[in-house]
């Protein structure tokens, strides 16, 4: 006959595994100088604070008048409730696909495996996921609390402070929905109508200018120092509620979800220390369980030979793309018009939000030539110049930049029609703004992709600061090439503000950006000669037709 499990049978796990921890912790600090940890913290903390300051002061962003600010009581909380929405629908869709914790391997295959009550062993981690999770929406927030005190009235303590709040709330909210999306195992396919479900309800507070939901309570909490709405505090006791309920249900974890993110995980940090960003978006699309659909939206005829064939191949790569990916170039375009609408009002730091959201549009619609560009034994058997290769890619994709540069300016059409842009500026500049930010775009896509990750050969005898510095560059040149792209933008902004036509100037100022654009394809087109050129001791490695490191596909 069994004898009962006592209570010392019961928690001799748990403490065993929380001396175990500790141990862990300990050891790994052992290693760690306390004075240089504590002085690495303040350069960063000191050099990040110095710069946004600096940053928002170089701007020069003008403050809103008595209309503007009335429109940002009125809408305001609508729009940042918006923002807040799309926070929290991430959130829910990580937790639907067995986020937002990603445990270190050994623990998956040890600790969850031992005898040990898996809530008792997954509680430590979800509360730093929780920490984690509104610290970095804490210093985001207060970041964005110094550019709104350089427009709108109440200072800069109280915007810092207010937004630096929220910030906190949504990051803990955010992590909370995920942890109870995956405690209670919920399906991999609910995240999706639940997300979209707190962005339709967002989007009602913004076309009635109402405060229904959490979301628009936050977005009252935000703009505290123009308008205080007590009841907006309720948010803090819900945040609250989620985050105890995500903590204590996270027992109920999918094992099989947490190997796999461990996996992924480990992958994906050790690409990020490479800057290999194609393999951070394979890793991504396996993370997000995204695959390309058996059967395609339309089936394509046959095409005649020589390039028509790469067109046909990368046509009938579009018609294969999951609905999510075309959801989500539509929502990056959807995106960039609205951040150019704002820069257009006056925040110009918007414009890098714009830039970013093309980008990774970019990525997306390169889609064909990344195959290349992965699996390089496969164009180095055919009889044909890399650099032809590379630009009969880039039709296809163009068109895609364009379709999703015009999904931004219909964004701001809309815009325009509820108010918050006059109609003749969404019509006249907007269009102007298409080509240059289609062709920019793709080649900030283009450089990212076609360029081999890590600092290569050429930065092994330089000293550490020059190569430090070198690659900071080469982290932001691609998305600073789009960045010229809606320069069109600023130099309209600027006419306008002298009375002069929008309409006109931006046309003309798209002519330096185009011009860009064109070098810029014309170096995808030699590459190879201009690396022989440049380096005539170094023999030119092929590239996207040629000898990258060859990447598994996701």
């Amino acid at each position: 006959m069994a004898l009962p499990a006592t209570y010392e049978d019961d928690v001799a796990p748990v403490v065993a595994l929380r001396d175990l921890s500790r141990a862990r912790r300990r050891n790994r600090a052992a290693g760690v100088d306390v004075f240089q940890g504590f002085y690495q913290a303040y350069v960063t903390a000191f050099g990040c604070g110095v710069a946004v300051l600096l940053s928002s002061d170089a701007i020069g962003d003008v403050r809103v008048d008595s209309g503007q600010l009335r429109e940002v009581v009125t809408r305001g909380p609508g729009v940042v409730g918006l923002v807040i929405a799309v926070v929290l629908a991430i959130g829910v869709r990580s937790g639907s696909r067995g986020g937002p914790l990603v445990l270190p391997a050994a623990d998956v295959r040890h600790v969850l495996l031992a005898p040990v009550p898996r809530s008792n062993a997954l509680r430590g981690p979800a509360v730093h996921q929780l920490r984690f999770s509104a610290f970095v929406g804490l210093v985001a927030g207060a970041g964005l609390g110094v550019l709104a005190s350089h427009r709108l009235p109440g200072g800069l303590p109280g915007w810092a402070a207010s937004a630096a709040g929220v910030g906190a709330i949504v990051g803990a909210a955010a992590a909370g929905l995920g942890l109870v999306m995956s405690g209670r195992r919920m399906p991999s396919w609910s995240g999706l109508p639940l997300g979209a479900a707190l962005l339709a309800w967002s989007g009602v507070d913004v076309v009635t200018h109402r405060v229904t939901s959490p979301m628009g309570l936050l977005g009252q909490l935000a703009l505290t120092p123009v308008r205080f709405h007590p009841v907006a505090l309720v948010v803090i006791a819900i945040t609250l509620l989620v985050a105890g309920v995500g903590v204590l249900g996270i027992g109920g974890m999918s094992l099989e979800q947490a190997e796999r993110r461990a996996t992924l995980a480990s992958q994906i940090r050790f690409a990020l220390t490479l800057q290999d960003l194609r393999t951070v978006v394979l890793l991504r699309r396996q993370l997000s369980q995204e695959q390309s659909r058996p059967r395609p939206w339309v089936r394509l005829g046959s095409m005649a030979h020589g390039r028509h064939v790469v067109w046909r191949r990368d046509l009938r790569g579009l018609t294969r793309w999951p609905a999510v990916r075309l959801a989500r170039l539509v929502v990056l375009g959807a995106v960039a018009g609205a951040a150019l609408v704002g820069t257009w009002a006056g925040t110009t730091p918007l414009l890098v939000v714009a830039a970013l959201a093309l980008f990774l549009a970019a990525l997306d619609a390169l889609e064909p030539l990344a195959q290349d560009i992965d699996h390089p034994d496969l164009p180095s058997s055919t009889p044909a110049v890399p650099g032809e290769l590379r630009i009969a890619h880039v039709p296809v994709p163009f068109i895609v930049m364009l379709l999703v540069a015009t999904v931004g300016w219909a964004t701001s059409v809309v815009m325009a029609a509820a108010g918050l842009l006059p109609m003749h500026l969404a019509l006249t500049v907007g269009p102007a703004l298409i080509l240059p930010a289609a062709l920019l775009g793709l080649v900030g896509g283009l450089t990212s992709v076609v360029m081999e990750p890590g600092s290569g050969s050429s930065g092994m005898l330089l000293p550490a600061e020059i190569a430090g510095v070198k690659l900071v560059v080469r982290a932001i040149w691609s998305p600073a090439l789009v960045v010229i792209g809606l320069t069109p933008l600023l130099i309209a902004r600027g006419a306008f503000r002298h009375n002069l036509s929008p309409g006109s100037a931006a046309a003309s100022g798209s002519v330096l950006p185009l011009m860009a654009g064109i070098v810029g394809l014309g170096w995808l087109r030699f590459r190879e000669q201009l690396h022989e050129y440049m380096n005539p001791q170094i023999p030119a490695k092929p590239t996207a037709a040629g000898e990258a490191d060859p990447k598994t596909e996701a």
